[in-house]
């Protein structure tokens, strides 16, 4: 749901409420990417209570055969807003990639609440960064 009153930047972010098991947050994007570029994806997250084996994370995957390129280190506890990121470079066959908050391996139980703002994927070394 969207929530007003914890937001990093804007006037809203993304608040989950976790209350069970499950890998996926359901938060996802597909995004076209360059062939051979490399990318930083980064987003301002923040937990209360969030108690689990496994947190959320952001990671990136080739978005047709679901090989994963990289991760953000997990978000557990009660953290203030800060900004998570992983670094990847598309295989010179990809244009296009799935940015999601996921949990590995999700069958742990998990319980607490999570917000998420300001997502980015940015091209490395581009003049032109956002995309």
């Amino acid at each position: 749901m969207l929530d007003s009153t914890q937001t990093h930047r804007g006037s809203e972010s993304l608040l989950i409420t976790y209350s069970g098991s499950g890998d996926d947050a359901g938060i996802w994007q597909y995004v076209p990417v360059t062939p051979g570029a490399s990318y930083v994806a980064s987003a301002w997250v923040r937990s209360e209570e969030l108690e689990s084996a496994d947190g959320p994370r952001l990671a990136i995957y080739d978005g047709y055969k679901n090989i994963e390129y990289g991760h953000s280190e997990e978000i557990l506890g009660t953290t203030s807003w800060h900004r998570v990121e992983t670094t990847f470079t598309a295989a010179r066959d990809v244009m296009l990639v799935l940015v999601r908050f996921s949990r590995k391996p999700g069958n742990t139980r998990i319980r607490g609440q999570f917000w998420v703002d300001d997502v980015r994927l940015s091209q490395l070394g581009s003049a032109n960064p956002e995309q």
